[in-house]
């Protein structure tokens, strides 16, 4: 069976924490090897740490503070998950970045948590996960200036946009938003991405793919994205699993075999 790696879930967020073992099975028996699950604050961090002790040829963590918290978040959060960095007990540190769609009035706060993140990811040589909506701009110039090993979650931008982002050495991920009937301007940028800058993820439980929408979307329903893209790129389902699963390997430098 082909192994394919969801590059971006949160697996320790109330909604699939209940079940999280059972939907982290499912997804196993359906060919889903490696997961990167995502805490967004330290109770999810810590949740994150038991999946890994549990399942560590499988489970890989990275935390951070969103754009979306950065106004309100306090001290010791970001402290609790800063600390756990430095021990090394995260993969990676994520999703941080910019939201402006919704928050452009806390662009300030938003700045300064991405800022202080990308200079520990520089310290202690983690990749970074990236949020970013209509923030572009305020985006590239901190790539230019930390140089992450990153990838920008969840892409939903222009083509030039995307241009950005591979020109400043990011992965690009694609979620179940590409197989929306409405995303075909989404699907027109993929065949113009370099093959080994692709990632896919779920980015569970929200985005669940076309056929499952308005349900809770979970690792195992990635399949749908991988056809997707796989008929988008014009290429064997297989291949682009393969492909997608070294790429995500190579991002958190997980050696391969």
């Amino acid at each position: 069976m082909v192994k394919i790696f969801d590059s971006h879930v949160h697996l320790a967020d109330d909604l699939l924490f209940p079940n999280w073992e059972k939907i982290l099975q499912r997804a196993l028996d359906g060919g889903v090897d490696k997961f990167l699950v995502i805490a967004t604050n330290p109770v999810e961090m810590e949740r994150g740490l038991v999946m890994k002790q549990r399942y560590p040829d499988h489970v890989y963590l990275s935390a951070s503070i969103t754009p979306h918290e950065a106004h309100t978040v306090t001290k010791e959060d970001v402290d609790a998950i800063f600390h756990s960095a430095r021990e090394g007990h995260l993969d990676a540190l994520g999703e941080t970045g910019l939201e402006y769609f919704y928050l452009k009035e806390t662009k300030e706060a938003q700045l300064d948590l991405l800022e202080k993140t990308l200079s520990l990811a520089k310290e202690f040589d983690l990749p970074v996960v990236f949020h970013c909506r209509e923030a572009f701009e305020d985006l590239f110039p901190l790539l230019k200036k930390y140089q992450p090993r990153g990838v920008l979650h969840c892409f939903t931008g222009t083509k030039e946009e995307a241009k950005g982002v591979i020109d400043h050495g990011l992965y690009l991920s694609f979620s179940g938003i590409l197989t929306y009937k409405k995303s075909g301007s989404l699907r027109d940028i993929a065949p113009n991405l370099p093959f080994d800058k692709i990632l896919i993820e779920t980015d569970a439980p929200f985005l669940a793919p076309q056929s499952k929408r308005g349900k809770q979307n979970e690792p195992l329903f990635i399949q749908e994205t991988l056809s997707v893209l796989s008929d988008t790129l014009q290429k064997d389902q297989n291949l682009v699993a393969e492909q997608t699963y070294d790429n995500a390997l190579q991002f958190l430098n997980i050696p391969k075999g």
